[in-house]
């Protein structure tokens, strides 16, 4: 590795699951560790919300909204789970969500997200991003 950092003025190495980012220092020629900002692809300019009640026979898609990011709340005031994934989720296959519990997403659209509800008519309010 230390003829391919010689050669190069800056080095991307993968450590432990995380980029670092290092700089050779042109004084004392060692390679110093550098900070990276994360960055979204554009900025996110509104934050909008809606609500859904969700079944608990049938999976059903989530109101369609392209966006950023979404995060998805199983409503504190419901009685339990709700499971979120992708189309036909279920309780063996999704994510399970206990009341007041949030998940994080990025995904292009809130309506690649299903729900099915241990309990049929609780409600998901969704934030998301655009």
């Amino acid at each position: 590795m230390l003829n391919v950092v010689n050669s190069v003025e800056a080095l991307l190495a993968i450590k432990e699951g995380q980029i670092k980012c290092f700089t050779r220092d042109p004084d004392t020629g060692e390679w110093v560790p550098q900070p990276l900002t994360a960055q979204m692809s554009a900025p996110a300019t509104v934050l909008s919300t809606f609500a859904a009640e969700i079944p608990g026979d049938v999976a059903v898609a989530l109101d369609s909204h392209v966006c950023l990011r979404m995060m998805i709340l199983n409503h504190p005031d419901n009685t339990g789970r709700i499971w979120i994934g992708g189309t036909g989720v279920t309780a063996a296959t999704g994510i399970p969500l206990e009341p007041g519990q949030v998940q994080e997403l990025s995904l292009g659209d809130t309506g690649g997200v299903s729900a099915i509800a241990e309990v049929s008519g609780e409600k998901l309010v969704v934030a998301y991003l655009v």
